[in-house]
């Protein structure tokens, strides 16, 4: 499965492509963006990250913290 959603393909087989696996950069783009939206709850831009614009880069990434420098209001003691 992991294969799969690393774009893994069986060379030689019939019915499969001889495409490669992606590269090291892809594969860490995908890790960030999971990992991300699993913790922010956002949804990823459906589009790759060097067609978006700044607004919609930031209105993924950006947290309280990152905006304001100060944790959330929930994680201060």
């Amino acid at each position: 499965m992991a294969a799969a959603l690393l774009g893994a393909r069986g060379a030689g087989l019939p019915g499969r492509s001889t495409r490669r696996w992606i590269d090291d950069d892809e594969q860490l783009l995908i890790l960030l963006v999971t990992t991300w939206a699993l913790q922010s709850g956002r949804i990823p831009p459906s589009r790759p990250p060097d067609q978006l614009g700044a607004a919609e880069l930031i209105a993924f990434w950006a947290d309280e913290r990152t905006a304001t420098g100060n944790p959330p209001a929930a994680a201060k003691e």
